[in-house]
């Protein structure tokens, strides 16, 4: 096997995938490594501050986590070169913002964080996934105390599989294909939602969709 996927080769069987998380050290990169921990999952954390070692080790992975906020993808991403050339890149970040106001999505040049960091990975597998949920959720997810479904968005259909089994290894999260990048700003804009029912109820909330739209589980 070689150090990375070309986009045509198929990828390892789920159990056999190799993870990472690309981003900030932060409370969120913290929190998807430990729900993982708890499913049998190893997620190898990789920081931009040591960028050497993390493209060689980015570039060996099967499916990497991007965390990098929006605003910094422009120039953090191309940083990377091809490290993630191949590779299927999760984008977990959203332009969600909040102020006095409540929660709003920022506008973003491609018109969503999906849409962008696939202008930016031209060779990379993107796939949009856990965009919708903070520090908090993932912790219940982990605890397999939370249901919700959990929305996928890409072109590349077998990347949004391999990301589909993966959701799937948790107790109460229910992985649904929402749609190619054409729809990325609308699945990205429920995290708007979701961050107004969150913050009303005074605890993390989940939802469903459904042809009809979608419905807060609280």
């Amino acid at each position: 096997m070689t150090g990375f996927l070309i986009p045509d080769a198929p990828l390892p069987s789920a159990r056999h995938l190799r993870l990472a998380i690309v981003g900030p050290d932060d409370c969120w990169a913290a929190a998807l490594v430990e729900a993982f921990a708890t499913v049998g999952r190893t997620v190898e954390r990789l920081s931009l501050e040591e960028l050497a070692p993390a493209r060689t080790r980015a570039h060996q992975a099967d499916v990497a986590f991007l965390t990098i906020r929006t605003s910094q993808m422009p120039s953090l991403v191309p940083r990377l070169g091809d490290a993630l050339k191949g590779v299927v890149t999760v984008i977990c970040t959203t332009s969600l913002q909040h102020d006095e106001s409540g929660y709003f999505m920022q506008p973003v040049h491609g018109g969503s964080a999906t849409g962008l960091a696939s202008e930016l990975l031209p060779g990379s597998r993107v796939v949009g996934a856990f965009q919708q949920f903070g520090p908090s959720h993932l912790a219940l997810a982990g605890m397999g105390v939370f249901e919700t479904d959990v929305p996928v968005i890409g072109d590349d259909r077998e990347a949004c599989d391999v990301v589909e089994e993966l959701i799937d290894e948790f107790r109460g999260l229910e992985p649904v294909y929402a749609g190619g990048l054409k729809t990325a700003a609308a699945i990205e804009g429920l995290a708007a939602l979701v961050g107004e029912a969150t913050a009303g109820i005074g605890r993390p909330v989940g939802f469903r969709l459904s042809s009809g739209g979608i419905k807060i589980l609280d």
